[in-house]
C-alpha cells in the first residue's frame, strides 16, 4: 500500500490477524472473498492506466 500497490487480503487472514483486520477497516486493503474481487479491481486499474497513457500520447501530439 505504501508503494502505491493494491493490497488484497483473504478472509482467514483478516479473521486471525489484528493487523490485517485493521488494514481492511482503514480501507488500506481489499478483502477477497471471491476471485472476482481481484479481477474486478485489476480491470479498473488497467483502465485507469490505459487512460493515462492515452492522455500522455495526446499531449505529445498536441497542437
Amino acid at each position: 500500500m505504501e508503494h502505491g500497490k493494491l493490497v488484497f487480503l483473504i478472509r482467514s487472514l483478516t479473521d486471525s490477524q489484528l493487523w490485517a483486520r485493521k488494514m481492511i477497516e482503514e480501507h488500506r486493503a481489499i478483502l477477497v472473498t471471491a476471485s472476482s474481487d481481484i479481477t474486478g479491481r485489476l480491470a479498473q486499474a488497467a483502465d485507469i492506466q490505459r487512460a493515462g497513457q492515452q492522455r500522455q500520447q495526446l499531449a505529445l501530439v498536441g497542437p
